[in-house]
């Protein structure tokens, strides 16, 4: 287990970008699937062509991810929000790299004895 400064200062400006990247979404999500949840789309199921609103293609992207059928419908309408979004995956999955190599452990998974340890780390630790 090693913690250093440089550790503390990328996982904090990743922390600082996940919030704000989170916010942003949170703030402009809502609005956008309120003002067009009835707009209708035509969308390709198997072999038809039926029409869904924006309510459900949400829904879908919302369960099935971003690269869904319905994540293609709604992509080019909503670059923004789905630029946001994929930045914060990438986002966690360099947090989660950074834990991993720091630690030891992804934090989220946390036992107790790995707990243990991370505070003694820290007790010991002069460099930070």
């Amino acid at each position: 287990m090693k913690i250093t400064k440089d550790f503390i200062k990328k996982i904090e400006g990743i922390d600082k970008k996940i919030r704000s990247n989170s916010e942003e979404l949170n703030e402009k999500l809502p609005f956008v699937k309120k003002a067009n949840a009835k707009k209708v789309h035509m969308v390709m199921r198997g072999e038809k062509l039926i029409e869904l609103n924006e309510e459900t293609l949400w829904t879908e992207v919302y369960h099935l991810g971003l690269n869904c059928p319905a994540g293609a419908v709604l992509r080019p309408l909503y670059p923004e929000l789905f630029k946001l979004s994929e930045e914060n995956e990438k986002l966690v999955l360099e947090h989660k790299k950074l834990q991993i190599e720091a630690l030891g452990f992804d934090f989220t998974q946390m036992s107790f004895t790995n707990l243990i340890k991370l505070i003694l780390e820290i007790k010991h630790n002069k460099e930070i």
